[in-house]
Parts: structure tokens; sequence; C-alpha cells
């Protein structure tokens, strides 16, 4: 079979999201209007969509978010693929994991916060890198009552923990993205000697939160003592999910307990990769529990694996594509705590 794979341009962006509608579904989150062009066509890191044609049609796509990942002190080209799509009478062809492969054509390296079953064993096959375990902690504020026996025990102790705790004086101030100039300076040294995580920069914080599609994020600026640090969140009725938290890696505990009293919401929780990161969110009175998904990273590069392997991972929903899998949230944010 005469399978021809190439790097889309741009202006086969609509061929691109004819095939996504058409395969994802038309209510699916990668057909929502105005998506593809938020993340791909828009991204400060430029456009990058793999495609995979047969007889001059598209019958496999795989897109890629430029990330810079920081190791050791060092930043490495990467990329997070998402929204992987092959035609159903082409799928079990290999076209996957050719994709997988095709992306080191661009980057040093891909790293993915998340695989299903299928593209699990296919980064199983290339001996790609398990670096980190991704956890949920939560806190409850205030405990709801109309859940089930199990939930509403595991509420109540959580918020018997969060009763009891010692609770900080901060100083919280909504932030608008346009004034991102003011956390400049954290921006670069976010990570220590032996960590690994995702770089950013006000550009890419545009991107992210003030983009063209998700726009149901808000920004606090939380000072702590001498401490103070961005947290990126997006706040629904019944819960308010931490996206991010820039800050300097000495005031990153701090930061978490800042979160744990200044944020609004009965609820606060938060996804996340790394075990280091894990303890830091639990000694600030988070229950953590750990998820299925495993942050996962390819590359041929054989000192860069040797680093990525030694290193502390520490990567939040908002340094990834994890939070980019939902629709926008369209209830109203929830009033202060």
């Amino acid at each position: 079979m005469d399978l021809r794979y190439q790097w889309a341009k741009r202006e086969d962006t609509p061929l691109i999201q004819e095939f996504i509608r058409e395969q994802f579904g038309a209510d699916s989150i990668q057909a929502a209007s105005g998506r593809f062009d938020a993340l791909f066509t828009e991204h400060p890191g430029g456009f990058h969509v793999a495609l995979c044609c047969f007889a001059r049609r598209i019958v496999g796509v795989r897109c890629y978010l430029p990330a810079r990942i920081v190791c050791c002190q060092q930043e490495y080209q990467a990329a997070f693929p998402i929204d992987l799509m092959v035609s159903p009478e082409f799928r079990r062809k290999g076209i996957s994991s050719l994709f997988v492969d095709m992306a080191l054509e661009r980057f040093k390296a891909t790293v993915s916060s998340g695989q299903s079953t299928a593209q699990a064993a296919v980064y199983g096959k290339k001996k790609a890198l398990i670096v980190a375990a991704y956890h949920k902690g939560y806190l409850v504020r205030r405990p709801s009552t109309s859940k089930g026996l199990k939930t509403t025990a595991r509420d109540i102790l959580s918020w018997v923990r969060w009763t009891v705790m010692n609770k900080p004086q901060i100083v919280n101030t909504d932030l608008n993205i346009n004034d991102l100039n003011r956390i400049q300076n954290i921006l670069s040294d976010r990570f220590g000697e032996n960590d690994a995580g995702i770089a950013t920069s006000g550009e890419l914080l545009a991107w992210r939160y003030a983009g063209s599609f998700y726009q149901d994020c808000r920004l606090a600026l939380l000072k702590i003592g001498e401490d103070s640090g961005v947290v990126a969140y997006r706040a629904k009725r019944d819960e308010t999910q931490i996206l991010d938290i820039l800050c300097r890696e000495k005031a990153l505990d701090n930061l978490i307990r800042a979160a744990a009293v200044g944020l609004p919401g009965n609820r606060i929780t938060a996804i996340f990769a790394g075990e280091r990161l894990a303890g830091r969110f639990a000694a600030a009175g988070f229950f953590v529990r750990p998820q299925e998904a495993r942050l996962t990273v390819y590359t041929k590069d054989m000192v860069l694996r040797e680093r990525l392997q030694l290193a502390d991972w520490k990567v939040f929903a908002g340094d990834s594509d994890t939070a980019l899998r939902e629709f926008p949230t369209e209830e109203e944010p929830c009033a202060i705590f």
C-alpha cells in the first residue's frame, strides 16, 4: 500500500479539519469550532501537523504542540503529540508508529501526558521512557453531602484536615494576562539543578490562557511572606482546578500552601506529574491519589535519555496538553471562599 507521510502546510488546514470532523465526530472536542486554529495555527512555536495520505486523501493525522523541556538546567526542543486519528480502514498498518518517529525530524523528543492502550503499546515497543507518574491532589474546604457514601466520607476527612491546618496569611491579586511582565523574572528560575519540566514564556502563557478558544482560566498573583508567584486556575461551581503554579523553585512549597488558602471554591484539585511534587502537595494539606496516566518521553538521544531518567520531574496540567482535551467551562466562576 502506497502511504505517503508529510508535514502539513497551513493551507492544508481546511482538509485536516474536515478529516477531524469526519473521524472524531462533529460534537467532539477535537472538532470544536475554533479549537484547531487556536491550538495549532496560532501556537507561538509554529504549525506542526503530521499527515498520512493515500491516493491524495488524508487517512491519518497527528498534531503537535511545541514545547521546551528543561532538564538539569538545560533546554531541549520537544513537543506534545495530541489529536491522533487514523481512518478505520487504515489502522493496524503502523501509521501511528511512524508518526512517533516522524516527530523526531523536528523535535529532540516528544512528551506524552497520557496514552490509550494502543499508544502505550507503541511507546513500549520503542522503549520510550516513563519518567513520572501522574497524581491528583484534592482539598475540600466545605464538604458536600449529596454524593455517594465513599466520596462523602473522603470529603469529610479532607475537610477535617483543612480545618486544623495552619492557614498562612496571603495577599491575593487578580492578574491580567497583559500584566505578565510583572513575573518575567521568575519564569527562568522555576527549576532546581536536578529538576525536569516544561519551560514557559510570556508569549506561551498568553497563547495558553488568553487564546481564541480556551478563555476560561484565571490568573492569581499570590504572596505569602517573602515568596510570590502566579497560579493559573479554572473555576467551576463545585471545583477549582489548579492548572499551573509559576514561581521560583524555592518558593513552590509556600505557593502550594497559598493556593490552598487563597483560591476560590469549596474544592481545590490539581493534576500533576512527579513524585516529589506529590509530596509537596500532601505537605500543604492535599489528599493525593495516583492516576493511571504516565508521563512518557521518546527520544533517540542517548545522553538526553540518561539525564531524563535521573531528573526529578514536575509537570502541571497547564504545562502540557492535559487540560486541552476537554471543552472550556461555560459555568459562572465560583465565589471567593
